[in-house]
């Protein structure tokens, strides 16, 4: 019985540890953009900025609900209820739209490297030479 309570204290402790993602914000490696502030991230990614060094900027998410909900609460605020309704209302009246889904992380990496315009967040764990990042999500 006490091995039982301890795999499960362990099993517990893991997935704890595991929903919550270190995140980064990310770049191509050859983009103008160094470094971008809280502040920066959640324009960009809310739609209300749409250029940087005056090129247009194409947000990119990977299609995971989890990593979607985490990155939302922390840099907007907006639980996924909130972030849906904020999106319809900006698709309707034509003022934005949400960042682009992609379904795998390596057709993430591979559509981040090769468009200097491109920006993403994901967990930290998936970088690669080929991407700079720009902000780190606390």
């Amino acid at each position: 019985m006490r091995l039982l309570v301890i795999l499960v204290a362990l099993l517990l402790g893991s997935l704890s540890w595991t929903t919550q993602a270190d995140m980064v914000v990310v770049v191509a490696k050859n983009s103008s953009i160094a470094e971008l502030t809280e502040r920066q991230i959640k324009r960009i990614f809310l739609s209300k900025t749409r250029r940087l060094d005056g090129s247009r900027i194409q947000t990119l998410e990977l299609s995971n609900v989890d990593l979607k909900a985490q990155f939302y609460e922390k840099v907007a605020g907006k639980n996924l209820r909130q972030l849906n309704s904020y999106w319809t209302t900006l698709i309707f009246t034509g003022k934005g739209k949400p960042p682009k889904n992609v379904d795998k992380a390596e057709a993430l990496l591979n559509e981040l490297s090769g468009n200097p315009s491109a920006i993403a967040y994901m967990p930290v764990e998936y970088l690669d030479d080929r991407l700079k990042v720009v902000h780190r999500v606390e």
